[in-house]
């Protein structure tokens, strides 16, 4: 996006942000369709700069070690929501938006909210997963999540995988056989995990 464009979407981003604060979630969708109708914007446009705007959007609103208050999770949902319909309106041609969207707002607004605000991440995630079933972009999110969520879960386990091969070591599995732990490697073979 242009420094032209970008200072034109300043105001416009600016009244977002406050109206994130002031309009229920459930309003978002309905007050963006007015604002594209009423500016002639295009959905890529407000979305590219929604999306680049999102760090300084929420680096007020969440704060480490936190759980959030109503407020703050309705201002954070609204701006997901928006996020997430404007996606919505691309149709079957979003594969780099929702991967900008996944890698740019979805993972890390996931990882900086507090884990006990289980709704506001149900929330998050259902509008997400509305998008791809919206758009059946089944696709990107294999391409993405997926190894994304596979890695977190065997980081989370103590699973490291190396690099010159698909071997993975496993800590956990040391107990299993009389083999010191860097001989219990578990791997994929075929798509599915071996214990060797």
């Amino acid at each position: 996006m242009s420094t032209t464009e970008s200072d034109s979407m300043d105001p416009v981003i600016a009244s977002l942000s406050t109206s994130f604060g002031q309009v229920p979630p459930a309003a978002i969708p309905a007050m963006l369709d007015c604002i594209l109708a009423s500016t002639g914007l295009s959905p890529p446009s407000l979305y590219a700069s929604l999306l680049d705007a999102f760090p300084n959007l929420i680096k007020d609103v969440i704060k480490e070690d936190e759980k959030l208050g109503s407020d703050r999770c309705n201002y954070l949902t609204s701006l997901v929501g928006a996020l997430c319909h404007l996606l919505k309106k691309f149709g079957a041609n979003n594969n780099n938006a929702l991967q900008s969207f996944i890698w740019r707002s979805f993972i890390p607004l996931l990882r900086m909210v507090h884990a006990s605000d289980r709704e506001m991440r149900n929330q998050i995630a259902e509008l997400f997963v509305d998008v791809v079933v919206e758009t059946n972009s089944w696709a990107v999110v294999e391409v993405t999540l997926v190894p994304f969520s596979l890695r977190s879960v065997g980081l989370s386990v103590g699973v490291l995988q190396r690099k010159e091969s698909d071997v993975l070591e496993c800590s956990i599995f040391q107990g299993l056989t009389d083999q010191p732990a860097s001989n219990s490697n578990l791997r994929i073979d075929g798509g599915k995990w071996v214990l060797c």
